[in-house]
């Protein structure tokens, strides 16, 4: 026995009744905003809404749910380097495009290259920190 699925109610003469359609569902609401908590998420966050010219960006949107393409997403992660100084490739962007993600990304990069420095090198960049006004 085959079930049939649920007919249209229809009028006598055969259109469509929409009075007697059940009242659509409400749809889901959309997450909350969740601002960036991080440094490195407010980061990404600022990056994202520059280069996509959007008002807020929050700790879970997504790069590309927001309107990003794969040109945006090179100019994104330029910025990105030039900000941070770590080499992040540009897969990364595809992988984790929610700020969150990726700005765990950046801080795992810089947290590695921080662990193969050598002693001279940190002293030599602490140094050069307490120089800058």
């Amino acid at each position: 026995m085959t079930h049939e699925p649920d007919a249209l109610p229809l009028t006598p003469n055969g259109k469509l009744d929409a009075a007697a359609l059940p009242a659509p569902a409400a749809a889901p609401a959309a997450d909350a905003f969740v601002a960036p908590r991080t440094d490195a998420e407010a980061l990404v966050a600022e990056v994202y809404a520059e280069i996509l010219q959007v008002d807020k960006v929050g700790a879970l949107d997504d790069f590309f749910a927001l309107g990003g393409n794969s040109l945006r997403g090179m100019r994104a992660m330029a910025r990105i380097r030039a900000e941070v100084d770590v080499d992040l490739p540009m897969r990364a962007l595809f992988s984790t495009p929610v700020v969150a993600d990726l700005a765990a990304q950046i801080e795992q990069r810089i947290a590695a290259e921080l662990d193969e420095l050598s002693e001279a090198e940190v002293a030599a960049l602490l140094a050069a920190e307490k120089d800058t006004p």
